[in-house]
């Protein structure tokens, strides 16, 4: 399992029998002692110490209730322990990240905490698990902790508080990763994988990507197909798509296949490893037919826009019209809106048309030029001269 330290968000899980006192199969089961809740205060000091006592020789995973409030991040925040050996200041013996989520994603989350590998201790030693005081003023409003702590004097940010009735100590510690935190590993790991793979696809990297791809597919198997999110299920089908596309083109690369699947080959192929390059951009725009228009609407961005407003019944727009079109495709950097100003079925130049009212048309061809900042630069007779010219200077 790769090691990915800051990556241990994917660990934060609800681990309901944690909530509800029922009995674990792993390593440890929860205290019963009466809980202190502990605040938060500004600046961050120190951190919140619990012991406890394994009955296995491994620890990989310890789990953790948080109440967050306040300040917490709203796409949740890091959250760092650290295992000491006998005391708070003994010897780290390993540490793990892991993200509490953001207040109201669940009431009060367990968040799980995994140890790659599980640490090896000794059953029966005490120890001592350190809650680091995360940056960030008042990002954790409350940790549930123990009201008879076997070390006295724990902290959390320097504040204490009175006793909760009713509610157990929040912790719990597994000899082995439990289902539910292996399977949210696995999920996040799909996540990660197609981004990875993704990334790679944008850089022209198809060798690289497809070991990305066929890593979503391994770990979309082991998670199982029930409770995969849309966006799983999105992630295992875009992978198939490029492993197909592989498959294809080494089968076409071997030869010997028939007309039919060659053909069927290269349609699966020729997306992602013979792209066909991107259509030309559309250099001249016919709107309005009449109607009301926003020209400004349907600007090009970084091109100089000229909007045409012409009827097919006017003379002088016919005659313009192929010369603007030949500008428009022989210069990368202008583009030509054309607004037509007859509603249809009305014969003659439509001078009582909405978008003809709109702008209060008297003759057309008709301009407005605007720059590639998508400012007005000229209307009416300037614009109309500017456009004579600049046509010329393209024909």
């Amino acid at each position: 399992m790769r090691q990915h330290r800051r990556a241990m968000g994917w660990l934060a899980v609800l681990l309901v029998a944690l909530l509800t006192g029922a009995a674990l199969a792993q390593d440890q089961s929860t205290g019963a002692e009466p809980t202190t809740t502990l605040g938060c205060g500004t600046p961050p000091t120190g951190s919140l110490f619990q012991s406890f006592t394994p009955t296995a020789p491994t620890l990989a995973v310890v789990s953790l209730q948080f109440r967050p409030g306040n300040d917490f991040p709203q796409d949740g925040l890091e959250v760092t322990v650290r295992i000491h050996a006998d005391k708070p200041d003994g010897a780290v013996l390993g540490s793990a990240v892991a993200t509490a989520p953001a207040p109201g994603a669940t009431a009060e989350p367990v968040v799980a905490f995994a140890f790659e590998p599980p640490l090896k201790v000794t059953a029966g030693k005490v120890y001592v698990i350190e809650w680091v005081a995360p940056e960030g003023g008042d990002a954790v409003l409350t940790v549930l902790a123990t009201e008879m702590d076997t070390y006295p004097g724990g902290t959390a940010f320097d504040a204490t508080g009175a006793a909760l009735p009713g509610q157990d100590l929040a912790f719990a510690t597994y000899k082995e990763v439990p289902k539910e935190v292996e399977v949210a590993q696995q999920k996040a790991g799909i996540a990660e994988e197609l981004a990875a793979g993704d990334k790679l696809i944008a850089a022209g990297d198809i060798p690289g990507a497809m070991a990305h791809y066929q890593r979503v597919l391994e770990l979309a198997k082991a998670a199982g197909p029930e409770g995969l999110s849309a966006d799983e299920w999105y992630a295992v089908g875009t992978a198939h798509y490029y492993v197909m596309a592989e498959a294809f083109d080494r089968a076409l690369q071997a030869g010997g296949l028939d007309a039919t699947r060659r053909q069927m080959a290269q349609e699966w192929r020729d997306p992602v490893f013979n792209p066909k390059p991107p259509e030309p951009a559309e250099v001249v725009i016919v709107i309005g037919h009449g109607e009301q228009v926003n020209v400004t609407d349907h600007l090009v961005a970084g091109k100089t826009n000229i909007v045409d407003f012409f009827s097919e019944y006017c003379g002088p727009c016919r005659q313009i019209s192929p010369l603007l079109e030949k500008l428009a495709h022989s210069r990368d950097d202008v583009v030509i809106i054309k607004v037509d100003i007859n509603r249809p079925g009305v014969q003659g130049i439509d001078w009582n048309s909405p978008v003809a009212q709109q702008y209060g048309l008297r003759s057309v061809p008709n301009f407005k030029v605007y720059g590639p900042d998508g400012r007005l630069q000229a209307e009416g007779e300037a614009a109309y001269e500017w456009v004579l010219k600049t046509v010329g200077a393209g024909g």
